[in-house]
């Protein structure tokens, strides 16, 4: 009896033992095939900047928009693509940043992107974008089509930005000063209408180079 009993233990360590080393292995392979995805079309990384135009015909009829909402900039920054075809970047407009995710679809030279914002804010959307030689064209469209703004249409150019350090701004006495004038800044106050609800909030300006 005692003797079989050292037997059931001695038995049950190995196979412990076996199972641990199976997890492990099966852990290890699991592990060696998470492989990084190589970046492609990385012509297309950088800063978008172009007017992003309201479609007047998704309006309610008779309904006006400030004249700083018919066509604010935006600039659209794509951060990475991978060769899956993913795409990471975010946009601005208006001092409102907002990331984005989206897929490249790519049939022989007609390349174009599908790209989505989070979608926790009501006026977040989805961009459709095709690439025509120099120009990224397309139309954003709200989720939410009951907001004010349902549709935008744009055209955008790739901007590039350099670090000069010989640019700086004059400073009273006509010296070099800074890249930003962090002082003397500008202020305006604007206005967005949304449904039944109204937002006032304040844009800062700032000299730069």
């Amino acid at each position: 009896m005692r003797k079989n009993l050292c037997l059931m233990l001695m038995l049950g360590a190995i196979l412990g033992c076996k199972d641990g080393k199976s997890k492990k292995n099966e852990a290890t392979e699991t592990k060696d095939t998470v492989v990084a995805e190589a970046e492609a079309h990385q012509e297309l990384y950088g800063n978008w900047v172009g007017e992003f135009v309201v479609d007047e015909s998704t309006l309610e009829e008779g309904e006006g928009l400030p004249t700083t909402d018919y066509s604010p900039k935006i600039n659209l920054t794509i951060k990475k693509i991978t060769d899956k075809g993913n795409i990471f970047g975010q946009n601005v407009v208006k001092g409102n940043l907002r990331s984005f995710v989206g897929k490249l679809e790519e049939n022989g030279a007609d390349i174009r992107l599908l790209l989505d914002e989070p979608g926790d804010k009501k006026s977040d959307g989805r961009f459709e974008i095709k690439l025509n030689h120099d120009t990224l064209i397309g139309n954003w469209t709200a989720y939410d089509q009951g907001v004010k703004i349902k549709k935008r249409s744009f055209k955008l150019l790739k901007k590039q930005f350099a670090y000069n350090p010989n640019l700086m701004l004059k400073n009273q006495d006509g010296e070099d000063g800074t890249l930003v004038d962090w002082i003397n800044e500008k202020r305006k106050e604007e206005t967005d209408v949304d449904g039944d609800s109204t937002y006032t909030y304040i844009i800062q300006y700032y000299r730069s180079t």
